[in-house]
């Protein structure tokens, strides 16, 4: 509810012209978050930013007009404050995560509004994990399309013993995992390709989201300009037509399940 009352707040007293899917206000903290990486996000896609510890950090830097303008409401944002994770912590070594999906009030077969969860306000400053959470939101927009689903299904019929919620949320670890990599040949875009070096550099798969045999395969097949694509359904296509990444990201996904089991939190459900 302190949700909705700041957001009635906001739009009673701010409306400047809205110019894009960013719903902030020029100068802020959260309008700054999104200008440095809307321009991998689809024209009309939007992201609500909040931090567990400080909830209203970024909603009180909305800009009213902007945040209607973008198909967000009161709704929109209670429904996002309910869908914070008491188990997904910087404690259990999460750093950000996303919140998409269309139950989402605004979201419909275009997932436009994603939320970003931050789960302590020192990570904000990290540009390759709020780069990679963008990547997740970018994706979400697509995630319901008949596109998508036909160029996961190859994927998913090799699954084993996983939820669609739980393999489509890990499967899409691997594929942000490309596009960073694409991003960094094809457009120098750097942020976030230390952390799949990072990865790579495991002999082993822990709850992280990431599978070290994926990692090193990305870094592989797409560590050259235009060797790999940074749209979502082409990097799928990438992906699945690869037996062998296929093959070494599936066995990586099972591995991460049997972590994540063992301690308790498996990142996929929440």
């Amino acid at each position: 509810m302190q949700g909705i009352r700041l957001i009635g707040y906001v739009l009673m007293l701010s409306a400047t012209p809205a110019l894009s899917a960013n719903i902030y206000k020029t100068g802020t903290e959260g309008h700054a978050l999104f200008e440095n990486v809307g321009d991998v996000l689809p024209r009309d896609a939007s992201i609500v930013y909040l931090v567990k510890e400080d909830r209203t950090r970024f909603l009180k830097q909305i800009d009213g007009e902007a945040f209607l303008n973008a198909g967000l409401s009161t709704k929109t944002v209670d429904y996002l404050l309910t869908r914070i994770s008491k188990s997904l912590t910087a404690e259990s070594g999460v750093r950000a995560y996303t919140v998409s999906g269309k139950n989402i009030p605004g979201n419909g077969d275009r997932q436009k509004i994603t939320a970003i969860v931050v789960t302590d306000s020192r990570w904000i400053e990290d540009r390759a994990t709020m780069f990679h959470e963008a990547l997740h939101a970018k994706n979400a927009y697509v995630n319901g399309t008949s596109a998508y689903q036909t160029a996961l299904m190859p994927a998913w019929d090799k699954a084993k013993s996983l939820t669609p919620r739980q393999f489509m949320g890990l499967f899409d670890e691997a594929v942000v995992a490309g596009q960073q990599v694409a991003y960094t040949y094809n457009e120098n875009r750097t942020a976030g390709i230390e952390m799949i070096e990072k990865y790579a550099s495991y002999g082993h798969n822990g709850r992280v989201s990431i599978g070290f045999r994926t990692a090193r395969n990305m870094l592989k097949k797409c560590g050259k300009k235009g060797a790999c694509p940074t749209e979502t359904v082409a990097m799928i296509k990438t992906i699945v037509g690869d037996q062998e990444l296929l093959n070494d990201l599936l066995l990586d996904i099972d591995e991460i399940m049997v972590a994540s089991k063992k301690m308790g939190v498996i990142v996929a459900d929440e």
